[in-house]
């Protein structure tokens, strides 16, 4: 498999049931980062990525910037990026 698009509730699921090993993963993509703090995903986003190397590539992307997302990209990325789309208020 090239490619893996889940849920993370679901991919923790599959990761606990045996059926998925993320070892080799070299990208991570997050979307919707903020939505998925909000519906209290945050345990399982930890887990997942408790299961992939640190020497990754990460991209998370959410439509705010509210102090969650930004503490949890503070955790997750390296040397990261920012772009905004429009205002930033």
């Amino acid at each position: 498999v090239h490619i893996v698009i889940a849920t993370p509730g679901r991919l923790k699921d599959l990761l606990g049931e045996g059926h998925v090993t993320l070892a080799s993963v070299k990208c991570l993509v997050l979307d919707e980062a903020d939505r998925m703090l909000d519906l209290g995903f945050e345990p399982d986003i930890r887990l997942i990525v408790s299961n992939i190397s640190a020497s990754r590539i990460t991209a998370m992307f959410s439509a705010t910037w509210p102090t969650q997302v930004q503490n949890i990209a503070s955790e997750f990325l390296n040397d990261p990026i920012k772009v905004t789309v429009g205002s930033i208020e």
